[in-house]
């Protein structure tokens, strides 16, 4: 049987747990030595503390883009205000009289962090050559210019914790890596020293190689009463099924589906049907790796 796949971070750190605590138990008496606790360990915990570190930065690069977004907002109410303001002197049109405070062709005030940064910038310098144009507390180079510096930190420290939390997944994958690698080490490790079927294969974590690949679900399952005291079931071949078992639920009666029979061959009869009953009829595949799901269910009725 194929070995676990570990497809996600969730799977590959709870693998490496299993294969420390199976190591921790069967590693001296099989004589290991990359398959050790402290050899997984090893790989393992940096992992950990990677996949945290990461986690945890990228909250904080969360928080930082709400701080950005709230910055975005303020600084676009205090355009919107200043252009109002302006509109008293300056007219409610576009005109070459509005040359110079950042509305260029347009009254509208943009959205985008570059724009307003844009816009800020050139209003606050507006300001500062036409002082008469201020408005206490409302509309002065001061008041933007604080604006403009806050929307500036938000945004660089955007950019800083984004950075941050590249290198952080970068790292992790870095590690990640490196125990799927090891894990690989041990399964090699482990095949060179025990019997394909042994039980200590499960104590890391890992599958019995000397299992098969659970079969696949059975298809084309066919059903005909007859002289409604047994049906004749038949189906197509499962790719590795070793035999299959053929399951029945009689409505009213079971809960669950009850197996009736373990045949080697493609067809089964089952016999002593309940009479006047509605009866669900399914099969498996089995082999030593387990049981497929069940087949598509056929029901019959019973006279």
């Amino acid at each position: 049987m194929r070995q676990p796949r570990y497809n996600s971070l969730i799977t590959l750190v709870a693998g490496g747990g299993h294969a420390s605590s199976g190591a921790g138990a069967h590693a001296t008496e099989l004589d290991l030595t990359l398959g050790t606790k402290p050899a997984i360990d090893a790989v393992l915990n940096p992992l950990t503390t990677q996949s945290d570190a990461y986690t945890v930065a990228t909250g904080e690069l969360a928080t930082l883009r709400r701080l950005l977004n709230n910055q975005q907002d303020e600084t676009y109410n205090i355009l919107f205000s200043s252009r109002d303001l302006l509109r008293r002197s300056l007219g409610n049109q576009y005109s070459t009289a509005w040359t110079g405070t950042g509305f260029t062709f347009s009254l509208r005030v943009p959205r985008s962090v570059a724009r307003l940064q844009g816009m800020a910038r050139t209003l606050k310098a507006y300001l500062v050559a036409n002082p008469e144009m201020e408005r206490a507390e409302l509309m002065t180079a001061a008041l933007i210019g604080t604006a403009l510096d806050n929307l500036t930190n938000a945004e660089n420290a955007v950019k800083l914790k984004k950075s941050a939390v590249g290198t952080l997944l970068a790292l992790r994958k870095q590690k990640e890596k490196a125990l799927r690698r090891h894990l690989r080490w041990v399964v090699d490790e482990l095949g060179r020293v025990i019997d394909p079927m042994d039980d200590r294969w499960t104590a890391f974590g890992f599958n019995k190689p000397g299992l098969k690949q659970t079969p696949a679900v059975p298809t084309g399952l066919a059903v005909v009463l007859m002289n409604n005291v047994a049906a004749s079931v038949k189906w197509s071949k499962a790719a590795r099924a070793e035999y299959y078992r053929v399951w029945i639920k009689v409505n009213g009666v079971d809960l669950t589906m009850q197996s009736v029979g373990s045949p080697a061959d493609l067809d089964f009869t089952i016999e002593n049907l309940p009479p006047n009953s509605v009866i669900e009829i399914a099969v498996c595949a089995v082999n030593n790796g387990g049981q497929s799901a069940l087949s598509q269910v056929v029901t019959v009725t019973t006279a």
